[in-house]
């Protein structure tokens, strides 16, 4: 089970995982990412679950960084090498997120700040508060941007955008957000759960073995061409005319109902 700085909560075949330590507006320290390594490790073994939700306890998403985490103290014996090779262990711990083998989502209560909003960029799909304020603030203490962030924003915003966010560090509220797709949607927020559980119920009640191969294959889309691409489909779409699912699913659209999928 994962410890008290991430809580994990089961609904059916939807998981929430809860950045839990509102005390530090939830920052993303060492311990908690250790925490979130396991409970992803939890999660990747479990053939059960179809979507899993992330969220933060109280009214914030997640601050950031914890920069004492990040950025160890030097001093003799320890090679600016090593202090990368910290810095860049940190980056895949909190990463690990992308390793769960099931679609993800970011419910975005509140404030998403620095490596919080990095985090959310990280899970499949967003959704904000409306009130919530997003930014990517690196610039304003001297820092480059880490944690993937230049490789997930341009591709979710575009580079014209990513360039203006990320140079000026100016914070947007969850409904700008939506505007410019950082976001799927904003919502209301006392919805933001509600409307990442319906979510996640909508893809739970879909086929397992599509679903899951989907995940795999829009990731690898980013950096694949047509022809490697049309060759994954072509085997993903082999496996899946195996199963019954298929069956249900041709036989439901004949007889004008919903699938039951198993």
């Amino acid at each position: 089970m994962a410890g008290s700085l991430i809580l994990k909560q089961r609904q059916d075949r939807i998981v929430t995982l809860t950045l839990n330590n509102p005390d530090r507006r939830n920052a993303l320290s060492m311990d908690l990412v250790d925490e979130l390594i396991s409970a992803v490790d939890e999660l990747k073994a479990d053939n059960e679950i179809r979507a899993v939700i992330l969220t933060g306890s109280g009214k914030v998403f997640s601050s950031g960084g914890d920069i004492t985490s990040m950025m160890p103290q030097s001093g003799e014996g320890i090679s600016d090498d090593a202090l990368i090779k910290h810095i860049k262990d940190y980056y895949l711990k909190n990463l690990s997120v992308m390793d769960i083998p099931v679609p993800t989502i970011a419910a975005i209560n509140g404030h998403a700040i620095g490596a919080g909003c990095t985090i959310a960029l990280a899970c499949d799909m967003r959704i904000a508060s409306k009130n919530a304020k997003l930014g990517l603030g690196f610039v304003k203490i001297g820092l480059h941007p880490g944690m993937g962030t230049t490789y997930f924003l341009p591709r979710l915003i575009g580079t014209a955008r990513a360039y203006e966010l990320l140079l000026t560090g100016e914070l947007i509220t969850g409904e700008e957000a939506a505007q410019i797709g950082l976001v799927n949607r904003a919502v209301e927020p006392d919805q933001v759960m509600e409307s990442a559980l319906e979510l996640a119920g909508k893809i739970s009640r879909g086929p397992d073995l599509p679903i899951r191969k989907m995940k795999l294959s829009i990731g690898k889309s980013l950096t694949r061409n047509l022809e490697e691409t049309l060759d994954l489909e072509s085997q993903i779409q082999f496996e899946c005319s195996k199963t019954d699912d298929l069956i249900e699913g041709i036989t439901a659209f004949i007889e004008r109902r919903d699938p039951f999928f198993k």
